[in-house]
């Protein structure tokens, strides 16, 4: 948002000033319907006075925050007008002649989280089997134990 009126250099010599115009800018915000919460930080920049205020959460809460500013930016810019002008701490330091411009509030889209890359896993081989002579009977049980990938091969002679 911008504030027009407000000497930037100004402002920002007064510790006070800031505070209070920091203080009042989330305090409408949760007036507004932003959970207090989700607000992380305001800086202001030169250009009259530009403040930008950070708000994290959830990517649809987002969304919805971003909605419910855009929907109420007049009743936003009118209160917190209303607001600066009886807070003495701002009012003392930068006077009480100001507009505000509400920029169009986005929310920004997170990039999907990345799939994990497969690794590759080589083809299993044949497992080797010695010859076994006895005169009794050759049973040969085998089987594989497998979850997901082939992970071992077990070959087992009776005799």
């Amino acid at each position: 948002m911008t504030l027009g009126g407000v000497d930037y250099s100004t402002l920002m010599a007064s510790d006070e000033a800031q505070a209070a115009l920091t203080t009042t800018i989330e305090d409408t915000l949760v007036a507004t319907g932003v959970q207090r919460e989700y607000i992380k930080n305001t800086s202001f920049a030169a250009g009259s006075v530009v403040a930008e205020t950070t708000i994290e959460a959830p990517q649809a809460e987002m969304e919805a925050a971003a909605t419910l500013v855009n929907d109420k930016k007049t009743e936003f810019q009118s209160s917190l007008v209303g607001a600066l002008q009886n807070s003495t701490n701002f009012t003392a330091v930068v006077g009480s002649n100001m507009t505000i411009s509400l920029q169009e509030v986005l929310a920004p889209t997170r990039a999907p989280t990345p799939a994990p890359t497969p690794t590759s896993v080589p083809s299993p081989t044949p497992a080797k089997t010695t010859d076994v002579t006895s005169s009794a009977r050759r049973e040969m049980a085998g089987f594989a134990l497998v979850t997901g990938y082939v992970l071992a091969t077990f070959s087992f002679w009776q005799s």
